[in-house]
């Protein structure tokens, strides 16, 4: 045992200096990597031309309306990361809701990122999956 440690003794630096390192590297590579990982707060999130996370979960059911004039006034009203509709006297019409996160994508000059909705029921009496097939898009 002891005739082991005269051999390595006997060893230049530069040696012993690389089978440190290579025992070091050897150690380190057993322990488990961990990295950072953004979770966001809601389905309502996507992103951007960057990749970075943007998330809207603070402005989830918020309405935007937009005054329309005409024969018939009426208001289309988005509702963020939930649908979109057209309320007049009337009533109002379902133009699609909103899915999942995959219906938000990122868009390109002047628009950051398009909104789809999907499954609108015009009148509420469509009943079967095909009628059930209106969509709508918000450029945000």
């Amino acid at each position: 045992m002891l005739a082991g440690w005269e051999t390595l003794a006997s060893c230049p630096a530069s040696v012993i200096h690389s089978l440190i390192k290579v025992l070091l590297v050897v150690t380190f590579m057993q322990w488990p990597a961990t990295a950072i990982v953004v979770v966001p707060n809601s389905n309502c999130f996507t992103f951007d031309n960057n990749s970075r996370l943007v998330d809207f979960a603070d402005l989830i059911g918020k309405n935007f309306e937009y005054n329309e004039k005409g024969s018939v006034p009426s208001d289309l009203v988005v509702q963020f990361c939930k649908d979109v509709q057209r309320r007049s006297q009337a009533g109002y019409t379902d133009f699609g809701r909103f899915i999942s996160s995959r219906s938000f994508i990122t868009g390109s000059q002047p628009i950051d990122f398009i909104q789809t909705f999907q499954y609108g029921d015009l009148v509420h009496c469509e009943t079967t999956f095909e009628k059930m097939g209106r969509t709508s898009q918000v450029c945000v």
